[in-house]
């Protein structure tokens, strides 16, 4: 794949500096000579160059024909520094019943543009699909991250638009070809598409288990920035053989197959890559072994794509070259729009290592089960399967039972399709300790009188988050202050008015919880207070999340089930019925709150008995005291959850909260 700068690679760039590479110009004006001269084959860099032929005009000129046919190839990817083609990479091992890798759904898998991953081997190579069938799912994900990654640099998303089944999961066919099907990248084709893998709506991932080549793929010059590009269309094969299997050269090479880097984009290396490193797609090559520039000076980017985003791969706003060219984040073989996701659990098995929460009390928008492990004492881990399909999101956390026990988020990423949410829970006195609660993740397009911020700059006297995590239904951007000691005030624009509800949560690996002070409106603005402490509490910097919705729900979209919330302002009143302003049940029905004991409250929802559904509380005021919910259930066609507050020593301690029920 990408050979990095080397030795032989400088002396090469310094010889063909003294000759200046006349024939390229870039930013869009292509000038590039045609090849003249296939270079000398280098078996032990994959550099095999057989049924290959210079290309002097039509789509393939700059570039290598394949055999007598139309299709064009850039030309064998020499292996990255230290790899030996002629060296296997081994199969990944898997723990015993691991879930199977997955990758981003789309539709009903099998419709339109696709990506389809292969395993081939020749007839007279031993069969490993089995061995490796997991591996290449890894790997071709491991390859969708990739393109994730680069397209979330410059705010956008993307994913391989993959062939999969109705699990998400990749289905990966296993190809026998004839003992010299394997022989060169040609021959591969030929019998591929003999074999019915010729579709015109495919692009073809494809292992080879050989040791031919590192890797190699189809790419044409074409430029031009419409749908009708032809490098948005099929047949094309990116082909990577065994010594190289990984996520990073099938992305590489499926990057030539939707049609990076062109000739004419400014960093061109006049051989179908580019200069500016550091860069997956970049690499001084043949033939003209260019010298390289380091733009991106971190070498972490090497595994991203396009350094800059300004040669052929950006997503958002784009100007300059790629206004007006080809970028490749525009490929039909990608999955462009963003999609709604959520989910939400009850784990209620706080010693158990792993397992599946109860099915009543949880729900995953994409219809799959989440999981949850044990990583220590109090530290837990929620897998919400194929919700990691984007970066972004918040998370909402609260502990459940009679206990005074409290939990937060300490962090969340995705994995490969899966969401990972990361969760702490502690005593009264601020230890970690087993506990059940409640976790719900949610991540939006629209909504209505939705908004949410991670606030992840606690001493900063005033900023805007980042834009990844947070969220306005208007479009506006949120912003915080910092007052005090753990005392903030978030602005949210164009979400003022009456109404609403609020959640906040601690976020980080430390003790410190965090609750809202108060909320209230100015001009369109919500603002809302948050108060952070320690164990004794006393105010204390700390990141959290928050989230403030209306009539839309915890979740943000509109789920199917019914929603409810409730501002408990009378902590020590026996019965009430909270404000009509600062209360929502969907069906219409009139929320209750009743006091039965010091700390101990019960809310009772008409209309919503007949669902499971999922509960999320957060203290409100300028005390310390800390809420939780204690349990739900219903009563007729009601539902009636239970509420807890304890102080800071752990006592039960009346306190004001704010409830939130969604299905």
């Amino acid at each position: 794949m990408l050979r990095k700068v080397t030795l032989v690679a400088t002396l090469a760039a310094i010889i063909a500096g003294m000759f200046a590479v006349p024939g390229i110009a870039h930013n869009g004006v292509q000038h590039v000579p045609p090849i003249d001269t296939i270079p000398v084959a280098q078996p032990e860099q994959g550099l095999i160059y057989k049924g290959l032929r210079i290309a002097t005009t039509g789509p393939c000129v700059g570039a290598y024909k394949l055999g007598t046919s139309n299709r064009c190839s850039h030309g064998p990817d020499a292996a990255p520094e230290g790899v030996n083609v002629k060296l296997d990479v081994a199969a990944i091992r898997f723990l015993p019943l691991a879930p199977l890798p997955k990758v981003q759904c789309d539709g009903d898998g099998v419709s339109g543009k696709r990506v389809q991953v292969i395993y081939a081997r020749s007839s007279d190579t031993p069969n490993r699909y089995a061995q490796y069938l997991n591996s290449i799912r890894q790997w071709a994900a491991e390859s969708d991250e990739i393109y994730r990654d680069s397209a979330a640099e410059t705010g956008g998303e993307r994913h391989i638009r993959f062939v999969h089944n109705s699990s998400c999961v990749l289905t990966v066919p296993h190809v026998v070809m004839s003992p010299t099907g394997d022989d060169t990248f040609t021959n591969t084709q030929v019998e591929l598409a003999a074999q019915g893998y010729n579709s015109t709506s495919r692009k073809y991932m494809i292992f080879v288990d050989a040791n031919v080549y590192c890797g190699i793929g189809n790419i044409k010059n074409d430029d031009s920035p419409g749908a009708a590009n032809l490098n948005n269309g099929g047949p094309s094969y990116g082909r990577t053989d065994a010594g190289c299997w990984g996520g990073t050269t099938p992305a590489h090479e499926l990057m030539h197959n939707i049609g990076g880097v062109q000739l004419s984009a400014p960093h061109s290396s006049g051989g179908w890559h580019c200069t500016d490193e550091w860069d997956l797609e970049c690499y001084s090559d043949s033939p003209y072994y260019p010298t390289m520039s380091y733009l991106c000076p971190d070498s972490s980017h090497n595994r991203l794509f396009d350094c800059g985003h300004d040669d052929y791969y950006r997503v958002g706003s784009v100007g300059g070259y790629l206004a007006t060219h080809w970028n490749s984040a525009n490929s039909q073989y990608l999955v462009a729009p963003k999609q709604p996701v959520w989910g939400y659990v009850w784990a209620n098995q706080p010693t158990v290592v792993n397992y599946t929460p109860s099915a009543t009390y949880q729900r995953n928008s994409t219809g799959a089960l989440n999981t949850i492990t044990r990583l220590g004492v109090g530290y837990y881990q929620v897998v919400f399967e194929n919700l990691g399909v984007y970066y972004g999101g918040t998370v909402d956390v609260t502990a459940y039972g009679t206990g005074s026990e409290t939990c937060k988020v300490q962090h969340w990423n995705p994995t490969l399709a899966d969401q990972n949410v990361f969760v702490r829970c502690f005593d009264a006195a601020g230890n970690a300790v087993d506990t059940m609660f409640t976790a719900a993740f949610t991540r939006p397009i629209s909504s209505f009188k939705f908004g949410y911020v991670w606030a992840n700059n606690p001493s900063a006297a005033a900023y805007t988050p980042s834009t990844t995590y947070q969220f306005n239904s208007t479009g506006a951007s949120n912003s915080i202050t910092r007052s005090d000691f753990g005392t903030y005030q978030v602005t949210l624009p164009g979400l003022g008015g009456q109404g609403g509800t609020i959640k906040a949560t601690a976020y980080g690996p430390g003790n410190e919880a965090c609750h809202v002070s108060s909320w209230s409106s100015l001009g369109a603005n919500a603002l809302v207070n948050v108060r952070c402490q320690n164990p004794a509490g006393r105010p204390v910097d700390a990141l959290y999340t928050l989230t403030y919705h209306a009539s839309f729900g915890l979740l943000g979209t509109l789920t199917g089930g019914p929603r409810a919330y409730v501002w408990a302002n009378l902590q020590s009143s026996p019965a009430y019925v909270p404000s009509a302003t600062y209360r929502y049940n969907s069906t219409g029905g009139v929320n209750t709150i009743t006091r039965s004991g010091v700390g101990v409250y019960q809310v009772t929802l008409p209309g919503l008995g007949s669902v499971s559904g999922h509960a999320q509380v957060t203290a409100y005021g300028a005390g310390s005291t800390r809420c939780k919910v204690q349990s739900w259930n219903s009563s007729g066609a009601a539902k009636l959850v239970n509420i807890r507050c304890f102080d800071t020593a752990g006592a039960p301690a009346d306190s004001r909260y704010v409830l939130d029920f969604a299905h």
